[in-house]
């Protein structure tokens, strides 16, 4: 058996030539997919393979993973959730040159040092940013919430890779007669927010990690 179809993981029309334009996609959009899933920290490689006419009605090629640690040739469903939840994230990255971009929790199924890198991912792939000079450049309107994320973020615009006016942070809150209400988090050349975060959100790590200390040190006083 098989996993994504080349046609309905790209979303490409049934007109779509794919023999012809293998090479190209091979040569580009896999390259780019095995740059960002090596800066990302994560050990797979992509391949594009054919699928064989006895199996199929059209020319078609199915998407397959190397792990690169062990060397085998995996199917998607055959790796955890994490990477059949990025690939399509890292494709609209990939194939959003001058676009807008809409992204829904991104952070889904993936480690947290995940998180925090694809910051910098979309960052290395903004339109402005100098240094970077990546050939992939797009917007982004993300919908997170992942603390490890905006940290990320924040990181970025500390180290000028983003200036403050590049990002728009907006926490969404839900008051107790349900009404939704928005605030703006806005940024400081350092990284830092200007206003404080309502709590429950940035503030949850810190507070649990004091609320493990004090326990432990209430179990060693008894």
């Amino acid at each position: 058996s098989y996993d994504f179809i080349l046609y309905d993981f790209f979303k490409l029309p049934k007109s779509f030539d794919v023999a012809s334009t293998l090479e190209i996609v091979t040569s580009n959009v896999i390259d780019d997919f095995n740059d960002f899933l090596e800066f990302l920290d994560m050990p797979y490689e992509l391949s594009i393979e054919y699928l064989p006419e006895a199996e199929i009605i059209d020319n078609r090629y199915f998407i397959k993973l190397i792990d690169k640690v062990s060397n085998q040739n995996l199917f998607l469903e055959e790796t955890g959730f994490g990477v059949s939840q990025i690939l399509p994230l890292l494709y609209s990255i990939i194939i959003g040159i001058g676009y807008l971009n809409l992204i829904e929790q991104p952070e889904l199924h993936l480690h947290p040092n995940i998180q925090f890198k694809l910051a910098e991912l979309f960052t290395k792939n903004f339109p402005y940013d100098p240094e970077y000079n990546h050939k992939l450049k797009g917007k982004y309107l993300i919908e997170t919430h992942s603390e490890h994320l905006i940290r990320g973020f924040q990181v970025q615009v500390a180290k000028g890779k983003l200036k403050p006016e590049d990002i728009a942070i907006y926490y969404v809150n839900k008051d107790e007669k349900g009404v939704s209400s928005i605030r703006i988090m806005e940024l400081d050349e350092n990284g830092n927010f200007l206003t404080e975060w309502p709590t429950g959100f940035m503030d949850l790590s810190s507070k649990a990690a004091y609320e493990l200390l004090n326990t432990q040190l209430k179990n060693k006083s008894k």
